[in-house]
């Protein structure tokens, strides 16, 4: 199997809920205030109000059920599902408050994504299987380094 960088997913983080604990784990809602997406072929900004579901387990990880919708400079709209792993050590929790940067080494977050739209220009995404890790910048803010599978 092979990758090749597809696009840069930034997120800029908004509010974030913790629901509480629960049958299945800690649950917490991770908003996404807007973003912007940076490739070759797909580029465009996130529209707010998707964000990042998250379960976290007492193995120290947490679940994630993301969802976003890009609006492409071109006026296509592309929706975004995902699910993703995420090592909940000091560096995720610090970085998710803002107080912190990270790289992708820091901790382990690893997403699948599956891309839909209507668009006949964007046609190709929705038989496309994509794969990410992520880390934060700094700021409110998560990057997702998207890879195509081919």
């Amino acid at each position: 199997m092979q990758l090749q960088h597809e696009f840069d997913l930034d997120v800029q983080i908004g509010e974030v809920s913790d629901i509480g604990s629960g049958p299945a784990g800690f649950r917490r809602f991770v908003s996404a205030a807007g973003g912007q997406v940076r490739g070759e072929r797909i580029r465009g900004t996130l529209i707010p109000g998707g964000g990042d579901w998250l379960t976290v387990g007492p193995d120290g990880y947490a679940r994630a059920d993301i969802r976003y919708v890009i609006q492409t400079e071109d006026g296509a709209v592309i929706y975004i599902r995902g699910n993703g792993v995420i090592e909940m050590n000091d560096a995720t929790q610090q970085a998710l408050s803002g107080s912190r940067v990270t790289d992708y080494t820091d901790h382990y977050v690893r997403s699948t994504f599956v891309l839909e739209t209507g668009d006949e220009r964007y046609a190709w995404v929705n038989t496309t299987v994509f794969v990410s890790q992520t880390k934060f910048p700094g700021g409110p803010t998560l990057r997702y380094s998207v890879e195509r599978v081919l």
